[in-house]
């Protein structure tokens, strides 16, 4: 049963890796059409641009394509109408069902094709230009020799340590900032109004942090209200944070070097490596 007691149905969704591999399994959903998507179980595993295949009463098969996933939670906090809403949009039959195979992308680099021709293939087009700006930022690198330490690279590189530090950095986020973000100060009780906190503490384990998929959910309408907002919050957070640190550190005076660049960093990307070429593209114009 789905939130609320409502009935569904089983079916098979269907998910495309990056790598073009394709994993199937069942799932209950209720459609409640078009304009009002698909309702699914609050722990529902669903993703953007997954697809779902189903016959329909005359026989024919149709096949959608979700989008916009948001997780529902009661505002009376009982957890019984928590609910996955997705819309939908239904895609042709033959496109959907069929096996993507990474292509060639003529006219460019090989290295391009590799590293997002699956997502051209599946119709992902922002993962496809993401990769393929990931593709020329590492040949960059490779040319002129300034290979950046990313975390990537210490995962390829160190692949146990990697882990180690990772699951250490997560039980700190989880035991500290993540923990007590939502509490004010004097107050034993409060409102969660960012993510649901209520099994963190500031003990916990790597085992409970995996039970709850080792991530938070931002309840709904967060994540738009703090990047609409993100202009106003930057600034404000960051002067809030160095008041923090001069009040808990009053030895630091005006003679010491700006404490917000060495907090957030002030660095500036230089363009003289890039400003022949975009002046040979483009003239002047660009600077």
């Amino acid at each position: 049963m789905l939130p609320g007691n409502i009935p569904g149905r089983t079916t098979k969704l269907r998910r495309v890796a990056d790598d073009g591999t394709v994993k199937e399994f069942d799932i209950l959903l209720r459609d409640r059409g078009l304009e009002n998507g698909m309702t699914f179980r609050v722990d529902a595993d669903v993703e953007d641009g997954d697809e779902i295949t189903e016959t329909l009463p005359n026989g024919k098969t149709r096949t959608v394509r979700l989008y916009d996933v948001e997780v529902r939670r009661s505002p009376m906090g009982s957890g019984k109408l928590d609910r996955t809403q997705v819309k939908y949009t239904v895609v042709t039959d033959k496109a959907a069902l069929r096996r993507p195979n990474p292509v060639t992308l003529p006219g460019l680099h090989q290295l391009i094709s590799a590293a997002s021709g699956s997502q051209v293939a599946t119709r992902h087009y922002d993962d496809a230009v993401f990769n393929a700006l990931k593709a020329v930022e590492a040949r960059v690198q490779a040319l002129t020799g300034h290979v950046r330490h990313t975390p990537a690279v210490a995962r390829k590189q160190a692949p146990t340590e990697y882990e180690q530090a990772r699951s250490r950095v997560v039980r700190v986020l989880v035991r500290q900032p993540l923990h007590r973000l939502q509490k004010l100060t004097g107050k034993d009780k409060h409102g969660a109004f960012l993510y649901d906190d209520s099994w963190m503490h500031d003990r916990i384990s790597k085992r409970e942090i995996d039970k709850h998929g080792n991530k938070i959910q931002l309840y709904h309408g967060v994540a738009t209200g703090l990047a609409r907002l993100a202009g106003l919050l930057k600034p404000t957070i960051r002067i809030h944070w160095v008041e923090g640190v001069r009040t808990i550190n009053p030895t630091i005076n005006q003679k010491v070097p700006p404490i917000e660049r060495y907090l957030f960093g002030a660095d500036r990307i230089a363009l003289a490596r890039a400003g022949d070429a975009l002046k040979d593209a483009f003239s002047q114009l660009c600077f």
